[in-house]
């Protein structure tokens, strides 16, 4: 990882589950692991300090997907499609599954495309999760995927560098795929709104990197990138930090001291907002008002980690969601069980708490007022929802 020795210690969260590793029983048994987030003094990046084993990170599960924000794709593709003037020639590659959409759009365009086959390319199971494929691109892998698709004017690397644990290994292999004047299109959330907030949400073992645009900008050029424009693009919760970089800068690029220590207050605010929240969440369970149970709704990894960080595993009764893989297995740590829906008895619960996508809070959230007919309180978890109850 990137600036280990200058990193120094934020939060101490404990033994921890992998948040995507449901129970099929409450007799089953489960392995954690240390979770702890710190901060770079050097340059303020916030990461975790020795992260989960790379390969426990691998889904035990084949239907456990996760799915970007794509509403900015056709606007992203037309402003660089501009740059690659001819069509027939220019070739447009990807790394993982996570740019199909992004490579649909430039092939609906007139461009060739090609993508990076998991099993063909890097000899993994069809299933495996982004980070077996961040793990296994690297020069080698590179050269055998430059000689079978040829060099890529254009390189989409959507949702993939936060979880690269050899950032300086795999930025080598980008490197390689790129033609002379090549660029690299990188997407990563923008944790700056959740840390101002001490969203807890934040914080999860597939991320070993929580970025802001300042932090990205030096991640990418101390990676050996020159940094050519940067976007940010609005959504509920996180927004996308979209750059695009090109071959080129030197690498330990010199950090700009007044960004490294804004950045590093912005640590210390996450640590005090962050405890302040966890008190305030415990003396509202412990209300007066909060006399049946407590429901989540959505049980995601956002669920297992509000739960478990806040340490509320003895005030969460269950966990409801909808999808079907999910129904009838337990959250990890809390051992809850999980339920759709139309399993979900109203009358015995006081609160609910809504973990689901952002986008769709709202319209969630109307149903529940609807089945209960107003009578159950109903919030959100996520500082930055407007229907945050703490």
């Amino acid at each position: 990882m990137s600036g280990i020795d200058d990193t120094h210690l934020l939060l101490d969260l404990g033994l921890q589950p992998v948040s995507n590793r449901y129970l099929q029983s409450l007799k089953q048994s489960e392995e954690y692991f240390v979770l702890k987030l710190g901060q770079n003094h050097s340059n303020g990046q916030i990461q975790l300090i020795d992260p989960f084993p790379q390969y426990e990170l691998k889904p035990r599960y084949d239907w456990i997907t996760y799915n970007e924000p794509e509403a900015h794709l056709d606007g992203l593709v037309e402003a660089l499609s501009s740059t690659i003037p001819d069509r027939k020639k220019a070739v447009v590659g990807g790394v993982s599954f996570k740019d199909d959409s992004t490579l649909e759009r430039f092939s609906s365009l007139g461009y060739q495309t090609w993508r990076i086959d998991v099993e063909n390319d890097l000899s993994l199971e069809r299933h495996m999760g982004i980070e077996s494929v961040q793990g296994s691109l690297n020069r080698r892998t590179a050269q055998t995927i430059k000689e079978k698709y040829g060099e890529a004017e254009c390189l989409i690397v959507r949702h993939i560098w936060e979880h690269v644990y050899n950032q300086s290994e795999f930025a080598s292999a980008i490197s390689l795929l790129l033609s002379d004047e090549g660029r690299v299109v990188f997407e990563v959330p923008d944790c700056t709104r959740l840390l101002k907030s001490g969203d807890c949400t934040m914080i999860w073992e597939e991320h070993l990197y929580y970025y802001t645009p300042s932090t990205i900008v030096h991640s990418l050029e101390e990676n050996g990138f020159q940094v050519l424009e940067t976007e940010i693009v609005p959504y509920p919760g996180e927004n996308s930090i979209i750059v695009i970089a090109k071959n080129g800068a030197k690498r330990g690029k010199q950090v700009d001291s007044g960004n490294s220590i804004e950045q590093i207050d912005l640590g210390r605010r996450y640590v005090e907002e962050f405890r302040q929240s966890k008190i305030k969440i415990h003396n509202y369970l412990l209300s007066e008002d909060i006399t049946k149970g407590v429901a989540i709704f959505g049980a995601g990894h956002s669920a297992c980690g509000f739960t478990s960080f806040m340490e509320l595993e003895n005030h969460v009764n269950i966990f409801v969601d909808d999808d079907k893989n999910k129904k009838d297995l337990y959250m990890p740590k809390s051992k809850r069980p999980i339920v759709s829906s139309d399993q979900f008895r109203a009358d015995e619960y006081s609160l609910v708490l809504m973990a689901v996508n952002p986008q769709v809070e709202e319209i969630v959230m109307e149903k529940i007022k609807q089945k209960t007919n107003g009578q159950i309180k109903v919030g959100s978890i996520f500082p930055f929802s407007q229907n945050y109850l703490f």
